[in-house]
């Protein structure tokens, strides 16, 4: 799964960290789009319409079938744009996302082996939290940015407990365009 093991370590270095910071910034601030589909042709669609629409990058479920192979091909037509995979697992999920092409991993809850994965290969990485313990748990194991996941079922005392107690800790929550528009207020109220 790791091919990317055979690249010298300098090329690694150098094209890893760049990607890894301009993903971060790219990400700052954007809503990305999660897409996920009961079937393969689904979520192509959906991920070429949303593209179409000028979103600069989203997120594609790994549950969604051939989701590997739609990482490939949008990734290969789109190089630039901001693709990546959510609701990874394992690492060789993560591996197998990552040599398809993803430019980010998003877990639902903190994975060590995710996260050791992410550092090494210098991938950028959020995962999910609910709790301030899960929260911690996800930075000491590599995220970048803590998910708040399920932002609905967090309920906002928790948020600012997290905020509180993990002050250098980049939050986001991942929601759906009609959840975004209801809860933004809240999210950044808190």
């Amino acid at each position: 799964l790791d091919n990317y093991k055979t690249l010298p370590d300098i090329k690694k270095m150098r094209c890893n960290t760049v990607q890894k910071d301009e993903v971060g910034k790219g990400l700052q601030g954007m809503e990305i789009p999660y897409i996920f589909s009961k079937t393969y042709r689904s979520a192509l669609n959906e991920c070429k319409k949303m593209i179409q629409k000028g979103e600069d990058g989203l997120a594609l479920s790994y549950l969604v079938p051939d989701a590997i192979k739609i990482l490939a091909e949008l990734t290969e037509d789109y190089p630039n744009l901001f693709i990546g995979v959510a609701d990874i697992c394992s690492k060789e999920e993560a591996s197998l996302s990552v040599d398809s092409g993803a430019r980010f991993v998003f877990t639902n809850f903190p994975i060590r082996e995710v996260g050791s994965f992410c550092k090494d290969r210098d991938v950028f990485c959020c995962m999910g939290a609910a709790t301030v313990g899960e929260a911690f748990n996800a930075i000491d194991y590599g995220s970048d940015v803590v998910n708040l996941y399920p932002y609905r079922a967090i309920a906002p005392d928790m948020i600012k407990a997290i905020r509180t107690s993990l002050p250098k800790v980049e939050l986001m929550a991942t929601l759906n365009e009609a959840e975004s528009d209801e809860w933004k207020e809240d999210f950044f109220a808190t």
